[in-house]
């Protein structure tokens, strides 16, 4: 199938359901889908769209494997407003241990969209690999992934505080569907089956409502309306799929992991559930993965 325009790669975040799309990005990558015109990840696929991006996928799913232990995410830590430890992950992990190269990142050919949120105004942002420097970059990919309450600080960038990316795009289809009429061919990767219904146990939602009484109140609005920006992104990946080569890859079923587990046995069984929900793909999604491998090679 040779339909010519651009690709693109959108990701979805989902805290610790994430781990599914390192497991679809290493299937593609086994089909020798390896490059994309365009890649945005939100949330913490903000983290491994990049590792994606620099050739570095493996090791992406290393972090994902054997590092996120009660270093990273500890329920103890949410009382102090830091559920998700994401100094530990982008300043150690990152940075340090299995290191992302931020270098190749900021000078790759790939498009690199990081989507955030405005702490005080809670409106949509998309930062891009072409516009900030290399210390900034690692500043966005963290914004991207703060979730308020689980982490306890808006991350500065240019003299203005962002968040969660997910937040306010969780698709975030946005340069695509807005900036870029040339992309005809694009992956979209969820964490969530058709039929997922949000829900956090009693408890938990209380001690969440607890902890963001104090945050800005378009802030709060946001957090409370999750099903309506859910459904906003997926109208306009239906629309995009009309004109356009458009293949969503998604869980089947509820995925083994929780959004705030970090067993490793079920770490692993998720990342292998995307592996097998590519291989498992209808003969017509196959076909439409062959731009991709074309454009690839």
């Amino acid at each position: 199938m040779k339909n010519g325009g651009l690709t693109a790669l959108v990701a979805e975040g989902g805290a610790m359901k994430g781990c599914y799309v390192a497991g679809v990005l290493k299937a593609l990558f086994e089909l020798n889908i390896k490059h994309f015109d365009i890649v945005v990840g939100s949330s913490a696929s903000a983290a491994t769209t990049a590792y994606f991006v620099t050739d570095q996928l493996y090791e992406g799913i290393k972090i994902w494997e054997n590092e996120l232990n009660k270093e990273f995410l500890n329920w103890f830590g949410l009382l102090k407003g830091r559920l998700l430890n994401l100094d530990y992950l982008v300043d150690y992990l990152m940075k340090e241990k299995i290191p992302l190269d931020i270098k190749k990142l900021k000078n790759s050919n790939t498009l690199f969209y990081i989507p955030v949120t405005k702490y005080k105004t809670a409106s949509p942002s998309f930062f891009s690999n072409k516009q900030l420097d290399e210390d900034e970059l690692f500043k966005a990919i963290k914004a991207s992934m703060a979730l308020p309450v689980a982490y306890d600080k808006p991350v500065k960038i240019r003299n203005a505080f962002y968040v969660d990316g997910g937040l306010t795009v969780p698709i975030p289809i946005e340069p695509i569907y807005k900036a870029h009429n040339e992309v005809k061919n694009v992956i979209v990767i969820s964490t969530k089956p058709k039929d997922y219904r949000h829900r956090n146990p009693f408890l938990l939602s209380l001690l969440f409502w607890y902890k963001s009484r104090k945050l800005p109140k378009a802030l709060k609005e946001v957090m409370s309306e999750r099903k309506k920006y859910h459904e906003e992104a997926w109208k306009k990946v239906r629309e995009l799929q009309k004109d356009r080569n458009v293949i969503v890859i998604r869980p089947k079923e509820e995925l083994p992991i929780g959004k705030y587990d970090n067993n490793k046995e079920r770490i692993k069984r998720t990342i292998e559930q995307g592996v097998e929900d590519v291989r498992n793909l209808s003969d017509e999604e196959k076909e439409k993965l062959e731009v991709f491998k074309t454009h690839s090679s």
